[in-house]
């Protein structure tokens, strides 16, 4: 058995820094580029990875702590503690929206021959805060984690040709990775168009869908590869 493993704690400050801020109202949902003073990331970024035989595991782990360092007013109209002119504080502490804090992935390989081998991929990432919602009190609360698996598979059928497949999210999982405060103008009658008929948009948190499951074939041939198949 052959076992390595890494570390690493990094720590990032930024000033000046710029941030995209959702700033839609009414049935537009808009946002603009703003700068927010300092910012900082950090964290500790961990990587295991063992061989036994033919099979070998790796897993790597992310803890990102990514926070506003500085106080700043933010247009944000659709979050729900914003003040009468649509705007929020945001305070130093606060974390930046749109970046999980822990994501992992752990990917199994097994070699079946020198021709074949099989592959699976595990990836998680934890709750985000959605943009527009700088401040992280919006009662929408945060976008939820979310976790899907891919497996694939390879058969080199020459030393130049490869015949692969992949299927990605096996299990169809339904999962959201972004989240952005907005106006949902579709408050009418069997979600029609409100503000028509005199009904006005409301606020809610739009979120972005993960990729369903999917099923790829392919051949991919490389040239002057001097690996050689018995």
């Amino acid at each position: 058995m052959n076992t390595q493993w890494a570390a690493a704690v990094y720590r990032t400050n930024l000033d000046d820094d710029i941030q995209f801020i959702a700033s839609g109202a009414g049935a537009g949902n808009v946002g603009y580029f703003q700068n927010v003073g300092q910012t900082r990331r950090q964290g500790v970024e961990l990587m295991g990875t063992t061989r036994w035989e033919s099979v070998q595991i790796t897993l790597r782990y992310n803890h990102l702590d990514a926070t506003f360092r500085s106080a700043f007013v933010a247009a944000s109209p659709n979050n729900s503690t914003a003040n009468a002119n649509g705007a929020i504080t945001v305070n130093p502490g606060n974390r930046i929206p749109g970046i999980p804090a822990d994501s992992a992935k752990l990917r199994v390989d097994w070699d079946l021959s020198e021709r074949a081998s099989l592959g699976a991929t595990i990836v998680y990432a934890s709750r985000q805060y959605a943009h527009g919602d700088e401040n992280n009190q919006d009662s929408h609360g945060r976008v939820p984690g979310y976790a899907f698996a891919n497996l694939d598979a390879q058969f080199r059928l020459t030393p130049d040709l490869l015949l692969f497949a992949n299927v990605t999210n096996v299990t169809n999982r339904r999962y959201q990775n972004f989240g952005l405060l907005g106006a949902n103008a579709f408050t009418g009658p069997d979600r029609s168009f409100g503000p028509a008929q005199g009904i006005a948009p409301e606020s809610e948190q739009f979120r972005g869908l993960g990729a369903p499951r999917g099923f790829w074939v392919g051949l991919r041939y490389t040239f002057g590869n001097t690996q050689s198949v018995d």
